[in-house]
């Protein structure tokens, strides 16, 4: 269960900053390069929360058979 929660937070974390860049290339695109600095700054605090969040999870219980 831990193993899939962890690789739906990392999907969902690729797919965020996936999102974030299309997003700062749509701005550049625009010629506006502040867009790009906050979708970096927003990936970046997406990291971190992902990180902290796994940083601090309770460990996996043992099972005794």
């Amino acid at each position: 269960m831990r193993l899939s929660l962890l690789r739906l937070a990392r999907v969902k974390y690729y797919a965020n900053t996936q999102a974030m860049l299309k997003e700062g290339e749509k701005l550049m695109d625009e010629k506006n390069n502040g867009g790009v600095i906050v979708s970096l700054f927003f990936a970046g605090v997406i990291g971190a929360i992902v990180y902290l969040g796994n940083k601090h999870a309770e460990p996996p219980k043992k099972v005794e058979y």
